[in-house]
């Protein structure tokens, strides 16, 4: 199961890569930047309160270490990155150059 969520997030990362580009070419990199995280907040709620039936425990990532709040800091820079990147050096470098850092770095946080 952990494998086809990981192939197919990989398969959706191409095609966001591709819209996002063009999203940002048609009104803005920041304001598409801005609408895909406004509706991604909506979508995640939404599905917390669908699978855990209120908001479950997301009041405790206050008091977890700011560090672990790198994630999502991280994830508004790959996809600010993605919107700048593809449209200017096309989608398939994009990715290409986006993967080989996910694997080096990869290979540094295993060791």
């Amino acid at each position: 199961m952990a494998a086809t969520l990981a192939l197919a997030a990989g398969l959706a990362g191409s095609v966001q890569a591709a819209v996002m580009g063009r999203f940002g070419e048609r009104i803005g990199t920041l304001e598409a930047v801005a609408w895909a995280f406004c509706l991604s907040a909506v979508i995640a709620v939404a599905v917390l309160v669908a699978f855990r039936r209120g908001l479950g425990g997301i009041g405790d990532a206050w008091t977890t270490p700011k560090w672990l709040w790198l994630g999502a800091v991280l994830g508004a820079f790959i996809v600010f990155t993605i919107t700048v990147a593809s449209p200017r050096i096309g989608t398939t470098a994009t990715i290409a150059l986006l993967v080989a850092g996910q694997l080096a770095a990869g290979a540094v946080i295993d060791r």
